[in-house]
């Protein structure tokens, strides 16, 4: 019997943290290769070693020894459509533009009965967890006023931390909804 699960993740990461995030995977998984972006010129994915490598703003991390070949669709256009879900876990990296650090998103749907799968899954957010650095106040930008204070459900790199230290405003995405570091009372 097949049990649907989703797993989803904010993140902040920068693209130092996005370098320390790929070498931890690679320690725990000597297959994983990250693909550039959601369309492909060929069936065989753009499999990249790192996830500086990838141009796209959207990579799917794939462990190839559990799944040696991805599944694919040929779209009419003759482009290749990869997997969104179940087999890689997909990454939408954060994005540094005009003094803002938007929030990117890792997420993934599967069937927990797959156990390899529910391991890897299992296994990239014990990494992810151990990135993050920060708490969060969500603040009315204009006013600096804290509208919710302590906001932990956000993983912030240590150079992403680093940044907003600095005055690198944090935006969930492209919304109106932007962050600070959380400062803990003494």
């Amino acid at each position: 019997m097949s049990t649907s699960k989703k797993k989803s993740q904010c993140i902040f990461l920068s693209k130092i943290d996005e370098q320390l995030f790929e070498t931890q995977l690679r320690l725990c998984f000597e297959e994983i290769m990250f693909i550039d972006g959601v369309r492909w010129q060929s069936p065989t994915p753009p499999a990249k070693n790192t996830i500086s490598d990838c141009s796209s703003p959207i990579v799917y991390l794939w462990d190839r020894k559990l799944v040696p070949t991805l599944p694919f669709k040929q779209l009419e256009s003759g482009l290749i459509q990869g997997p969104s879900s179940g087999v890689v876990i997909q990454l939408i990296r954060s994005r540094l533009r005009e003094g803002i650090l938007e929030s990117g998103d890792i997420g993934i749907g599967y069937d927990a009965s797959d156990k390899g799968i529910a391991h890897f899954v299992a296994g990239v957010w014990k990494i992810l967890r151990k990135l993050n650095t920060a708490s969060l106040d969500y603040v009315n930008r204009t006013t600096n006023e804290i509208l919710e204070t302590n906001i932990t459900n956000y993983i912030v790199g240590g150079d992403a931390k680093k940044l907003a230290a600095k005055g690198i405003i944090l935006c969930r995405g492209r919304t109106d909804f932007f962050y600070r570091l959380h400062a803990e009372k003494k």
